[in-house]
Formats: structure tokens, sequence, C-alpha cells
């Protein structure tokens, strides 16, 4: 079923989640990668409020390996400031890397125009995106200031998630928006990081889909390439009884890992669930996250 979700209300309704997680770090061994996922979390108020992450990683036990925050295309100097200042470095100084999932809103979805990734791919954003690169190698270059050095930080971009959807601007098949224009948006943007010096030892690149194509064009048809991508992840919602169009999902739909959904893993590349959401209905959400955490696995090449 085709459905539109407004930016306000998948943020809203990620508010009430646990939003899992599950990459395995930069730098882990093959043969770790084989055998386990690292679990990450959307909490802590995006960086604000790390005293609740580590709340939660003393009740679990056990640290989490990335923080998901979100971020837009606002070209503020306080909300650059706030990101790069002190978001991000609250982040790593708790031991986690951040995921900064980066949306084309430019500092609004009413300010942002629908045809927002035919502007990007022909340049129109390209000194922000140069200007908001030169901030984020600052704070990748650590304290010393120095890339290249023992104290380099990481991140992953999750650049312009869920494109195979209907309810955000850079929705492929909509406002003129078109699989050319997602790809030509991604690899330009990536390789100004790249010649900026930021390569996969301090940022990596995650192509995030929805698990369902909502949209009018699959998501494979916006994918940038083996070359581009460092990471494939699948967002998986389970909406429960909480829209009119919705009920506690069968895992087999709304698990990012089940095999309908497996057809975009097909690249050369570790496979990532991004975004794990289920609602506040206890026997619903125990079961479908469960499951889903239990049988997570994919095919390898």
């Amino acid at each position: 079923m085709s459905r539109s979700r407004s930016a306000a209300g998948l943020r809203s309704w990620a508010a009430l989640l646990h939003l899992a997680i599950a990459v395995v770090a930069l730098q882990a061994p093959a043969s770790a990668q084989a055998q386990q996922a690292l679990l990450g979390v959307y909490y802590g108020n995006q960086g604000w409020a790390m005293d609740q992450v580590r709340a939660m990683e003393a009740w679990q036990g056990k640290r989490h390996a990335v923080l998901n925050l979100f971020t837009d295309w606002c070209n503020r100097t306080q909300n650059l400031d706030n990101l790069f200042k002190q978001q991000l470095p609250a982040i790593w100084a708790n031991g986690n890397v951040p995921v900064i999932t980066w949306e084309p809103f430019l500092c609004s979805a009413s300010t942002t125009p629908p045809d927002v990734l035919v502007r990007a791919a022909r340049g129109d954003y390209d000194a922000f995106v140069k200007a908001w690169s030169d901030r984020l190698k600052v704070f990748v270059s650590g304290p010393d200031r120095i890339l290249g050095t023992a104290d380099d930080r990481r991140v992953y971009i999750r650049l312009a998630h869920e494109m195979n959807g209907n309810w955000y601007p850079w929705s492929v098949g909509s406002g003129g928006n078109m699989p050319g224009h997602y790809i030509e948006t991604w690899r330009r943007i990536r390789a100004m990081f790249v010649v900026n010096g930021l390569d996969a030892h301090t940022v990596q690149w995650v192509w995030a889909v929805n698990n369902e194509d909502a949209g009018t064009v699959p998501a494979e048809q916006s994918y940038p390439g083996d070359a581009d991508v460092d990471w494939i992840a699948i967002d998986g919602y389970n909406w429960g009884a909480s829209q009119s169009w919705s009920s506690c999902s069968r895992r087999e739909r709304s698990d990012p890992t089940s095999g309908e959904n497996n057809r975009t893993t097909a690249a050369s590349h570790s496979p990532t669930v991004s975004r794990a959401c289920a609602p506040r209905t206890r026997p619903c959400r125990i079961a479908w996250t469960t499951s889903t955490v239990r049988t997570a696995s994919w095919p390898r090449s």
C-alpha cells in the first residue's frame, strides 16, 4: 500500500520509539563482520542529552557502537555550530561513532523546493556542501586539527534516506526528481568530500532505503553504485494500530531483514538496519522487535 508520511509525523513517531541501528564498526575485522552486528541507537536528544545514553548503556552493560542524529541543509551559523561544536563532539566523547542522517531540508520542509534533487544535481548547493565538509573536516581531524594522525575521528553519513518513499522532498519520482538526479547528487557530494581529504578512513556513506517502495520508483534505480557506497541500509517500520491504514504487521512485511527486502543487499557491501521501529503497544512491539533481532541475516558473497 502506498502511504504518505509527513516529515513532522515521522519525527514524532521516531521520538516515541527505541530506534535500533545494526552497524559493524568501520575498522572491525572481517571475521567480526561475518559473525556479529554491533548495536546503535537514536536516543539522547541527538547528542544534547548524553546522560540518557550513558544510563541506557549502563543498564544494557554494553556501549553502543553508533548513535544516530538528524541534521539538515540549513546554512545558519547556529545550526552548524550546534552540530560541529556540541552534538558531534558529545557523541564522540561518549565512545559512540556518529551516524549523521543528512536530510536535504533547506531549514524546513516548507522552504524546501519539491525538485531539491534536480537542483542539487546541477550544483545549486555546492557552496553549502563545500562549507559543510570543511566544518566536518575540522571535527574528524581531532583535537590536533591535523587529518591523518592518531586522534582522527570518524562518522557515517546517511544521505537523503528513504528516497523510495513518497514523504520527503527528495523522494524519487515526485517533484521532478528522478533516479539520475539522486545518483548525480550523491556522487557529486561524495566527490566533493573526497577532494577535501575526507575518504573512507574518516567518512563512510550509508545508502538507506525504506523497506518497501512506497513511491513510484523502485529503490534499486537510485543506487549510486558500489564505488560510491560504503554501506547499504534498510529502514523498517511496524506502525501497529497507530494509523488508520496500519495494523501489527507481519514480520515478513515490515521487518527490514526479511527476504522480500533483501533485494537491496545484492551489492558487495555489508548490510545494516538503520531504523527498526515498532509501536509502544507491548505485545506487538516485543514480538516484532525480538523476531527482527533474532533472525537478522543476509546472504553474503
